[in-house]
């Protein structure tokens, strides 16, 4: 009877697909069950579990006594005996238990505990996998779609690896069609116990998938972007309004890659892939900088300011731009001074030139200047990081000469005429 009970048990495992180790330590686990409940929860025992042999071998450790007036816990010296002719009153003895003995309705109990037991560790198997995957996209089918009133999508679900994946309204992006049988791309967001009020579900647990949040477009970045996934271009930050746009600010961690041409790509190459995929959502991709005042200029992009003033304490920023870029620095419904301030962490105010202070310093790209400047000291200047008015100014004579150094005619008077001509553009 005990191998009958243990290849039943087994089987019930293998449809689970556990493995043996699993399975041993599951009988163990329900076999201690048992013996409480029959002999109490004081009982001392050996427990042995062979699935090799299809066994289960269950002894009762008892005193050795010359009579007996517990028979759970003690055993007779004459019986002892006639298993070992050398035991004495006072010893112990492991007394083998038969599983026949707990009788058939516990029996019953230890079989619906071992398959509460297997759905607990399927259960907190799949929890784990998917903990393991959190902030990462998996490819999963879509198997359901759920229609709210508005006959748009509620709820998708789609099968990864034979678990369920819910992606909710709220994570997904506004105006996408899902379709019964395809692939779609997804982040895990949230792994969370089963939901005893979801009787459909059971004891699965919910795997909660987003392709809304930012941290999807860091992940699409990584895969589409080798120099991204390399670490070369590193992402500082994301703000996105999933299905209409999303800002991305990336610097390099090698002076010889241009980040922003690393994320965009030959002709479009590679932001188009990535587009393509959040359904043909408007991708900014922005350089950083330390400078809170180039970085919300540039964030403000495609709107070009004159001139930015900043509250560092407060994180405030008043940009000021040409009457006719204000609409473009602010955008359609708010999104693009929106997106640049959640980009940039600073609560920015969009002003018309006409209210320019004379004290604020208008942002300048050295690029404008080149013509001015010349293509060699343009080029050393941008190749030492320094791209606009105020990173040029904020250096001083001999900082400027140890830089040009090298090249021809740079001497004092050349760099004191680079200064004016800096100067005057920055008015």
């Amino acid at each position: 009877m005990n191998r009958e009970i243990v290849e039943a048990f087994t089987q019930l495992a293998k449809e689970k697909k556990v493995e043996k180790e699993k399975i041993t330590f599951i009988l163990e686990d329900v076999f201690r069950t048992l013996i409480k409940k029959k002999y109490g929860e004081d009982a001392e025992y050996e427990l042995i579990v062979n699935l090799d042999r299809g066994d289960i071998e269950i002894y009762l450790v008892k005193d050795i006594v010359d009579v007996v007036t517990d028979p759970l816990r003690q055993i007779s010296v004459q019986k002892a005996k006639e298993f070992d002719p050398t035991l004495e009153v006072g010893e112990r003895f492991p007394d083998k238990i038969e599983l026949k003995d707990f009788g058939l309705r516990l029996i019953s109990q230890a079989k619906q505990l071992f398959i509460q037991k297997l759905s607990e560790f399927e259960r907190d198997s799949i929890m784990r996998e998917y903990e393991q995957h959190r902030g990462e996209i998996l490819i999963g089918e879509i198997y359901q779609v759920y229609l709210g009133k508005d006959n748009k999508p509620e709820l998708v679900l789609l099968m990864h690896n034979k678990n369920e994946l819910m992606l909710p309204k709220s994570e997904m992006i506004p105006d996408e069609r899902y379709r019964k049988n395809e692939s779609l791309r997804v982040l895990v967001k949230e792994v969370k116990p089963p939901n005893p009020k979801d009787a459909k579900r059971g004891d699965s647990p919910q795997i909660i998938v987003s392709r809304a949040d930012p941290q999807f477009l860091v992940k699409l970045f990584e895969l589409e972007i080798p120099e991204v996934y390399d670490g070369v271009v590193v992402i500082k930050n994301v703000a996105r309004i999933p299905g209409k746009k999303s800002k991305v600010a990336v610097a390099s961690t090698d002076e010889r890659v241009d980040p922003v041409g690393a994320c965009v790509g030959m002709k479009g190459v590679r932001i188009h892939s990535i587009v393509k995929e959040l359904n043909n959502e408007n991708i900014d991709v922005i350089a950083y900088s330390d400078d809170p005042a180039i970085f919300i200029a540039r964030a403000l992009q495609p709107a070009k300011p004159k001139a930015v003033e900043i509250d560092k304490e407060k994180r405030k920023a008043i940009v000021y731009v040409p009457p006719e870029e204000i609409s473009t620095a602010v955008g359609t419904e708010g999104i693009n001074v929106k997106l640049a301030s959640e980009l940039t962490e600073y609560d920015i105010e969009i002003v018309g030139t006409e209210g320019e202070k004379k004290d604020v310093q208008k942002i300048v790209r050295l690029s404008d200047l080149k013509d001015q400047i010349g293509e060699e000291i343009y080029q050393r200047l941008k190749d030492a990081g320094i791209e606009t008015n105020r990173d040029y100014l904020a250096l001083s004579d001999d900082n400027i000469k140890s830089i040009l150094s090298g090249l021809p005619n740079v001497d004092d008077k050349k760099i004191k005429r680079l200064r004016n001509i800096i100067r005057k553009a920055s008015r």
